[in-house]
């Protein structure tokens, strides 16, 4: 399962948010262009699926049915964290 980051290309706290990503992933045993599947809240569709799921930030990462989303997702304890519980209760 990817995990799905709701962003754009205008956001500046996204872009901080990627390259920390990029850095907290392969400790993870993970590499962000095979693991992040970016969706650009442009889009109608996307920013429909942000709604759905009660986040009203972005960035916002969405991992199966956990969100983090607001100032927290910008925390690299807490970023970590909830990847690595949440990608081990998706992958078995």
């Amino acid at each position: 399962m990817k995990i799905k980051l709701f962003t754009h290309r205008d956001c500046v706290k996204c872009r901080g948010l990627k390259k920390l990503l990029q850095s907290i992933l392969p400790e993870l045993g993970l590499q962000y262009e095979t693991a992040i599947t970016e969706l650009d809240v442009e889009d109608s569709d996307t920013l429909a699926d942000l709604m759905m799921l009660d986040a009203e930030f972005i960035p916002t990462i969405n991992i199966g049915d956990a969100v983090l989303t607001g100032e927290r997702i910008m925390n690299e304890g807490v970023l970590r964290d909830f990847i690595r519980a949440h990608m081990k209760k998706v992958t078995g």
